[in-house]
């Protein structure tokens, strides 16, 4: 009889033990399991970051390659309205040279002829400085 009991006794031991064992390894399994998952979430993270690190890169490449289109651009826009208004003031000094030219010519006829315009605006006659020729405009 004593040793049923000590068979019983060294088997319920070993059957303990082994649950002990199997309940340590099932815990282990879960603990892995967890760190797997959390492995698997850094890298899913990580991988979304680098997308969103290369999308940040292609707007800032896009950004970069505008400005580069617009500065050429912008500079010939620049040019253009250096040369538009180099014109204007060439045709502006044009302008106030052919209106000196055309006074000057106008005087030098006046003078020449010798004739003066009236004071008063409503004749339209003019009278020479001498009496030597009288013009007289025609109208019809």
């Amino acid at each position: 009889m004593k040793m049923t009991v000590s068979i019983t006794t060294g088997q319920s031991v070993g059957r303990l033990t082994n649950r002990f064992l199997g309940l340590s390894l099932e815990g282990l399994d879960l603990r892995l399991e967890l760190v797997d998952g959390v492995a698997v979430l850094v890298v899913r993270s990580s991988a979304l970051v680098q997308l969103r690190h290369q999308l940040a890169d292609a707007f800032l490449v896009l950004a970069h390659v505008l400005v580069g289109l617009c500065r050429p651009a912008l500079f010939r826009l620049q040019q253009a309205l250096q040369l538009v208004h180099a014109s204007l003031h060439l045709l502006d000094h044009l302008l106030a040279a052919a209106r000196r030219r055309r006074l000057s010519f106008i005087q030098t006829h006046l003078h020449l002829l010798q004739l003066h315009p009236n004071t008063d605006h409503t004749q339209t006659s003019f009278k020479p400085s001498n009496d030597t020729c009288t013009m007289v405009p025609v109208y019809q």
